[in-house]
């Protein structure tokens, strides 16, 4: 667990998620990555179009050579083969709707982010990418087997939840608080109001633990009434991924 600046690209800094504007603040640092790529990329391929005398984009379009690689790629894929769609799928009980928000009433999660992923890809886009988006877009809770149900599309991880004797176990908690409250909140909705009988962190990463207080109140957590399981060493890692890597993976 000490290989922690490498294993570690696609998490959020735990200091940049622990804070309410923390998950906004992440999303907004990977648009503005992407969106100076696509113009980065874009530009090129108009220069490196206008050297070779070939036709280039039209502003926000493709160029004929995307067009006909990103066929090729759909002629070569099964995309009549919905098996993955419908695993993606299997169990849903509810999906989300709307925003989540935090204290101030920035918006942290908007759930109808991702509605333009309906039918084919664009021809400005990779059809097995668009796939993958769609596959990444089941949002919502989902029964995994009696007694097991998870939270999907929350946030970075999965929120499980376990029927126990007197409430239910609750597996990683997400990031922050306002995403771990939802979940539970839409849970309740469709399962019944239960009582949280214990927290479980799988490991030491922040979007696995973050948001602990959202799924149990703090004057529990500082009285020790109800469990809370981590892994051995979890506090010394949790700070050390911090110090190691917290600022390169907030910025």
């Amino acid at each position: 667990m000490r290989a922690v600046v490498a294993s570690r690209r696609h998490h959020p800094a735990p200091l940049a998620w622990a804070a309410p504007w923390g998950v906004s603040a992440w999303t907004l640092a990977r648009a503005t990555v992407c969106v100076v790529a696509a113009v980065a990329i874009a530009a090129c391929g108009r220069d490196d179009a206008r050297r070779a005398g070939t036709p280039a984009a039209s502003e926000g379009g493709a160029t004929p050579a995307t067009i006909a690689a990103n066929a090729k790629v759909a002629r070569e894929l099964a995309l009549s083969d919905t098996l993955d769609q419908v695993d993606a799928r299997r169990g849903l009980v509810a999906r989300p709707t709307g925003t989540i928000t935090d204290s101030t009433g920035a918006v942290l999660v908007n759930f109808d982010a991702l509605a333009f992923l309906e039918g084919n890809a664009p021809p400005t886009v990779n059809p097995s990418l668009w796939r993958h988006a769609k596959l990444d877009a089941q949002v919502g809770l989902y029964q995994v087997t009696d007694g097991v149900w998870q939270l999907r599309g929350f946030d970075l991880a999965n929120m499980t939840l376990i029927a126990g004797k007197t409430g239910w176990i609750v597996v990683d908690p997400l990031t922050v608080r306002e995403t771990a409250a939802a979940a539970l909140a839409l849970a309740r909705s469709k399962l019944g109001a239960h009582a949280v009988s214990a927290l479980v962190f799988t490991h030491s990463h922040i979007d696995h633990f973050g948001g602990a207080l959202g799924a149990l109140a703090e004057a529990d957590a500082k009285a020790r009434t109800v469990p809370i399981v981590a892994p051995a060493g979890f506090m010394d890692e949790a700070t050390s991924e911090n110090v190691l890597a917290g600022t390169a993976m907030g910025r």
